[in-house]
């Protein structure tokens, strides 16, 4: 007797009711699929809210540098030093995170580059009235570029990887 011949025998009522039954857990499964894409969607887009207050902390410190390179305002050191400190607490905040994401190794270049950028403000700014050299200044200028560089790397894939969970809903 063959595996699929109870299945000939059902009624007319117990097809439709199989294939309303098949149908509801298809939809089931795909809007909790759904969902979840939709929830990882959420986080990641609270995940580039962060980065994007980094990032634009990263910009006031470059400015309040750049201010003090012009025109040696004790106000705009202070300034640029109170931003880095935002700017590290953002980095904590994004810890965890970072780690959930995959991002790990770009917060940690962050955070070093941060520290670095850190010393070599320390070391440059309160000489900047006895003549700092321009060699000094162009290393603090490129790690500062380096750290926009690299928060919007970071914005940048999370965004990448966004767009591929909604092109998977659409998919679906």
């Amino acid at each position: 007797m063959p595996l699929n011949q109870p299945f000939l025998h059902m009624n007319i009522r117990r097809r439709v009711l199989l294939g309303m039954l098949l149908s509801v857990l298809a939809v089931g499964l795909i809007g909790t699929f759904s969902y979840h894409s939709l929830a990882q969607i959420e986080r990641k887009m609270g995940f580039i809210e962060i980065i994007d207050d980094l990032g634009n902390t990263i910009l006031e410190i470059r400015r309040y540098e750049k201010n003090y390179m012009l025109y040696g305002h004790q106000e705009d050191y202070d300034e640029s030093r109170s931003y880095a400190a935002k700017a590290r607490d953002i980095l904590v905040r994004l810890e965890g995170n970072a780690a959930e994401f995959g991002l790990s190794q770009e917060h940690a270049s962050l955070k070093s580059t941060l520290t670095a950028y850190e010393t070599q403000a320390g070391r440059l700014f309160p000489e900047q009235r006895l003549g700092a050299s321009q060699a000094e200044r162009d290393r603090l200028r490129d790690t500062g570029k380096q750290l926009v560089d690299l928060s919007q790397q970071m914005v940048i894939h999370e965004r990448a990887r966004i767009l591929t969970i909604v092109q998977t809903l659409k998919h679906q």
